[in-house]
C-alpha cells in the first residue's frame, strides 16, 4: 500500500513538472528546437533521394566518375547561348558586336565537325556548306595587338629594360599558361563551340585572343584597356627579372658598360665568414670606375660573383624589386601609360584599323 502511495505522489508531481514547463516553454520567445524542420520534405522523396545518391556513389565506384560535360550540356540548368553571349560582354562592362563576339567562340574544328554531321545526314554539297566563320583571324589579330600593347608598356614603365627582355616577358603573359588561366576565370569556357571537352589549354588561349581581337572593332583604347586589366596585373608580385633567362649575365653587364663608356666590372669580396666550414658564406661587390653596382651572398664565391652581377643588372635596368615600385595599372598613373601606349602603337603602325562587321585584316599588324 506504501509503495502504491509513493507512486502516485511521483506521477503527480511528474505531471504537474510537466504542466509547469510546457507553459514556461510556451511563454518564451524563441523556442528550442535542436534539429532543423523537415516538415517541408516528403519521407518517400528523403528515402529516394537517399537511395539515388547510393547507387551514384555505387556506380562510380564501379565504373569511375562521369566524364566532364560542358555547362550547356545539363539538363537541370537552364541554357540560352544568346543571352550567356550578351551577359559574358556586359560582365566585362563591353559592348561587343554580338556577331563578331560569336565568332571569336567558334573554332575551325566546330565549323568542320557541324560541316561533316550534315554530309553524313545525306544533305546536298549546297546545303552543307555552313555561314560560320571561325576564329583564326580574329585570334591573329588579337595574339598580335595584345603582344604589341604589353612591350609599348614595358618600355613605358622599364625604359632601360633590354627588348630581349621585354619580349620575354610578353611571351610570358601571353603564353598558354596565363592566357588560359584568365579565359577560364572570365566564364570564356561556356561559351567556346569546340568538339573536344574539356577544352585544351591551347583553345583557351585562342579564344581569349580572338577576344582581344573583336575589341579591336571598338577601338585600339577598349582593346587595349582590356589588355592592360587583364593581362599586366599578373605581374603583381612576381619579379619581372625571373622571367628573362639570363645565361650569361657577366658578358651582358660588360656590353652595357662599354656601350656607356664605363669601366670594365671589377668582383670584389666585400665580407666572408665560415670559409674553414661546410656552410661558409662569402658576400662579393660587383664595381665599376670604383662605383659599387652591386653586391650578393652566395655559398661560394663563384655564386655569389653571378648574383652580385644579376643583381648589378638590375639596378641598371631599373627593374630592382626592392628599389622600384610594382608596375602601375590603375590610378592616374595607369592612364597615363596606355594613352603613352596606344599613341606609341599608332606611330609605329600597329593598330589594325577595324569596323563592326568588317573582315578581319592583318596588314596593319605586318613588320
Amino acid at each position: 500500500m506504501a509503495a502504491i502511495m509513493c507512486t502516485c505522489v511521483c506521477r503527480s508531481r511528474t505531471t504537474v513538472l510537466g504542466q509547469f514547463l510546457g507553459r514556461t516553454l510556451l511563454r518564451t520567445s524563441k523556442p528550442i528546437i535542436t534539429e532543423p524542420s523537415v516538415r517541408s520534405v516528403s519521407h518517400w522523396l528523403r528515402k529516394y533521394t537517399w537511395y539515388l545518391e547510393k547507387m551514384r556513389r555505387k556506380h562510380e565506384r564501379k565504373f569511375g566518375p562521369p566524364p566532364p560535360v560542358p555547362r550547356s550540356e545539363h539538363i537541370e540548368l537552364p541554357w540560352d547561348y544568346n543571352s550567356e553571349l550578351y551577359g559574358f560582354g556586359k560582365r566585362l562592362g563591353e559592348d561587343f558586336n554580338e556577331h563578331t563576339l560569336r565568332v571569336a567562340f567558334t573554332h575551325k574544328e566546330f565549323v568542320q565537325q557541324e560541316a561533316e554531321k550534315r554530309r553524313e545526314l545525306g544533305m546536298e554539297s549546297s546545303q552543307t556548306e555552313l555561314n560560320l566563320q571561325d576564329n583564326e583571324e580574329l585570334a591573329e589579330v588579337g595574339q598580335d595587338f595584345a603582344s604589341e600593347y604589353i612591350k609599348s608598356y614595358l618600355r613605358l614603365v622599364y625604359p632601360n629594360f633590354p627588348d630581349e627582355g621585354v619580349k620575354s616577358v610578353s611571351d610570358h603573359l601571353t603564353g598558354v599558361e596565363l592566357t588560359s588561366h584568365i579565359g577560364s576565370n572570365l566564364g570564356a569556357e561556356d561559351l567556346i563551340q569546340y568538339p573536344v571537352y574539356p577544352y585544351p589549354r591551347e583553345v583557351v588561349q585562342k579564344t581569349l585572343h580572338a577576344v582581344v581581337g573583336a575589341l579591336l572593332e571598338q577601338g585600339a583604347d577598349r582593346a587595349g584597356l582590356f589588355v592592360r586589366d587583364m593581362f599586366l596585373p599578373q605581374l603583381i608580385g612576381k619579379d619581372i627579372n625571373d622571367l628573362w633567362k639570363i645565361e650569361d649575365p657577366m658578358t651582358i653587364l660588360v656590353n652595357i658598360l662599354e656601350q656607356r663608356g664605363q669601366g670594365l666590372p671589377e668582383a670584389r669580396m666585400i665580407r666572408q665568414t665560415g670559409s674553414s666550414t661546410l656552410v661558409g658564406m662569402y658576400m662579393v661587390g660587383i664595381y665599376s670606375d670604383k662605383k659599387l653596382l652591386g653586391f650578393a651572398p652566395g655559398e661560394s664565391v663563384l655564386e655569389a660573383e653571378d648574383q652580385a652581377t644579376r643583381v648589378a643588372l638590375k639596378n641598371i635596368f631599373g627593374t630592382n624589386p626592392e628599389s622600384s615600385p610594382p608596375i602601375p595599372v590603375d590610378g592616374n598613373a595607369g592612364k597615363q601609360m596606355h594613352h603613352s601606349a596606344i599613341e606609341h602603337l599608332r606611330q609605329r603602325n600597329k593598330v589594325p584599323q577595324l569596323q563592326s562587321g568588317q573582315q578581319v585584316n592583318r596588314t596593319a599588324l605586318a613588320e
